[in-house]
């Protein structure tokens, strides 16, 4: 087991992942830390987890120690406790000590840059806060292999890096394994939402309005390309699946994902994965932009990404919505000039980069909600983009977000309807009523 700290400061919020831990956030009066109160166990209690444990492999079959439900029903039938049975599943099925970090649906993010050093933790609410888990040089080996076999991978030093490995429950883990690249072993984990971001969820958070929403839905509705981008953090994946769920029930929509990080509850979605080759060599890879290119061959309605990153995935992207499709996707900009200098820059021709019309950009504040610091994301504006001269796009603002009162404004220009209507062949008073229609559905 690693080290636990004890953090002296007072206690913020408080509760479990999984109704063994407790988990604390504490004010230390310069920052925020995250606490875990460990599972404890009695001196008798240990003793019956060692016996419990050397038995296992002789009681149950292989099949039924890889079955979470077939092992705790085991373990009941045996008369153990529920804390035994949880510390048991935690070693033979689980993540042992890092159990309750990624049990944490409130955290997005854990690392271990080093053995002997603070795990940190990135929380939804909180942002980034050091932990009071230390581990071991040992531990973090262990805790590293561990992660390999559960996502079918494995680590040495001979094969001393990952840099994309899933785990069963859709995480992603880059890891090292003790060896010259590394001083230690060391991991992080990007943890995905468990349930997948709808419309209303977001908006309710006040990341966006009911009329921005319906706004949107109609570009969607219109299949204007969108394209969301801001820093890293601020939601811009999130916000993009919210986006795909407006998607109409009798279209088709490719979801071409370098991760299993998008969920579209949708009946006809064909869902393509990034394949990392195992060897040194590219054979057997499939890469983000190759899932493009079959996307465009399956005459789908939509395609959307997660986020495009390199030159080939960009132009594919934008080959693809100038042929008609629909699409969405994210990318790392600070402003709507940045997103076609980045185009440009990626070799887009200014004829394919005018295709992208719908730009919402997103932003992440700090905040203070009942005097605690909390983490705010918001969209920070809406624009759709008429034309693009040396790549400089002239653009109209239909929302801007507003801080010091926290709101995203209407822009009462209602000539930036005008290039939707034409495009769902509605006059801009039929556009306007149905935009307050959704409004209202939305918002009820």
């Amino acid at each position: 087991m690693p080290k636990y700290l004890k953090f002296n400061g007072e206690v913020i919020d408080e509760y479990s992942s999984d109704n063994f831990t407790r988990i604390e956030v504490i004010d230390l009066g310069y920052e925020y830390a995250y606490q875990v109160n460990p599972v404890m166990l009695s001196d008798d209690e240990k003793i019956m987890l060692d016996d419990v444990m050397e038995r296992l492999a002789y009681r149950i079959k292989p099949k039924g120690l890889l079955n979470e439900v077939e092992l705790e029903n085991a373990l009941k039938n045996w008369g153990l406790s529920d804390k035994i049975i949880y510390v048991v599943k935690c070693e033979v099925t689980g993540y042992s000590w890092l159990e309750p970090l990624m049990r944490d649906e409130n955290l997005e993010d854990i690392q271990c840059f080093k053995a002997d050093t603070q795990i940190k933790v990135t929380h939804r609410d909180y942002g980034l806060m050091q932990t009071n888990i230390i581990p071991s040089s040992d531990e973090v080996d262990r805790i590293v292999k561990l992660l390999a076999y559960r996502g079918g991978s494995a680590v040495s030093i001979f094969r001393a890096k990952e840099d994309s490995v899933i785990l069963p429950t859709g995480d992603r883990a880059a890891l090292t394994f003790r060896s010259e690249i590394s001083p230690t072993s060391s991991f992080t984990i990007r943890k995905f939402p468990r349930n997948p971001w709808t419309p209303t969820k977001i908006i309710s958070t006040g990341m966006i309005t009911p009329k921005a929403m319906a706004f949107l839905w109609l570009c969607i509705d219109a299949k204007l390309p969108v394209v969301v981008f801001g820093p890293m953090g601020s939601g811009k994946t999130s916000f993009a699946n919210s986006l795909a769920m407006l998607i109409r029930p009798d279209a088709s929509i490719a979801l071409c994902q370098d991760a299993p990080e998008m969920r579209v509850p949708h009946d006809n979605v064909l869902n393509l994965f990034e394949r990392k080759s195992k060897t040194a060599s590219a054979t057997g890879e499939v890469s983000l932009e190759d899932l493009l290119a079959h996307a465009l061959r399956r005459s789908v309605d939509y395609v959307t990404i997660n986020e495009v990153r390199s030159k080939r995935e960009v132009y594919t992207f934008a080959q693809a919505v100038a042929l008609g499709h629909g699409g969405i996707t994210s990318i790392h900009a600070e402003s709507v000039e940045a997103v076609f200098a980045r185009l440009k820059g990626y070799g887009v021709e200014e004829p394919l980069a005018e295709n992208i019309r719908v730009l919402v950009e997103t932003g992440l504040f700090i905040g203070e909600s009942n005097g605690k610091r909390i983490r705010l994301r918001r969209v920070k504006g809406i624009y759709i983009q008429e034309k693009l001269v040396n790549y400089r796009p002239k653009y109209k603002v239909a929302f801007k977000y507003a801080p010091d009162r926290d709101v995203l404004e209407q822009n009462s220009d209602n000539s930036i309807f005008n290039f939707i209507s034409s495009k769902l062949f509605m006059d801009e008073a039929a556009l306007i009523e149905e935009l307050d229609r959704r409004s209202k559905l939305l918002e009820y």
